[in-house]
């Protein structure tokens, strides 16, 4: 099947923003939303880096995770902060995830959005990249 297909190409690239944005092209093209097109639920230090490059090579703008809040964003660390203590994360999170796409981003990767990769799934396609063990 094309899935197998697709499966079996990601893995024989080496992590990279070229194997980041291969793995884009495979999966397709998404349509335009009021809420993230693309979730990166990886980690850090599981290439979140160079998806986001692929991503804005792409034409998307990435939402980096802690990049942006510590020195682009300063006030979303107390925002993402106030959604992990609510026990219904969906008003604070919905808006949110609102208010940055209305400043422009229409992707995220990395830790504090990938920490919520469950409901924001609900919403778009999502990319989970691992780290493998170095050889």
């Amino acid at each position: 099947s094309t899935l197998k297909t697709r499966m079996a190409l990601a893995r024989s690239v080496q992590p990279s923003a070229n194997f980041a944005l291969l793995a884009l092209v495979l999966i397709g093209r998404w349509h335009a939303a009021s809420s993230f097109l693309v979730i990166g639920a990886g980690l850090g230090r599981t290439g979140t880096g160079s998806l986001a490059q692929a991503l804005e090579i792409l034409g998307y703008r990435c939402y980096h995770g802690g990049a942006a809040t510590e020195r682009n964003r300063p006030g979303d660390a107390a925002r993402w902060l106030e959604v992990a203590q609510t026990m219904n994360i969906s008003e604070p999170l919905g808006k949110l995830t609102e208010d940055l796409v209305a400043a422009g981003f229409n992707a995220t990767v990395d830790e504090p959005a990938a920490l919520f990769a469950l409901p924001l799934l609900e919403l778009r396609q999502l990319l989970c990249p691992i780290r493998t063990r170095q050889r």
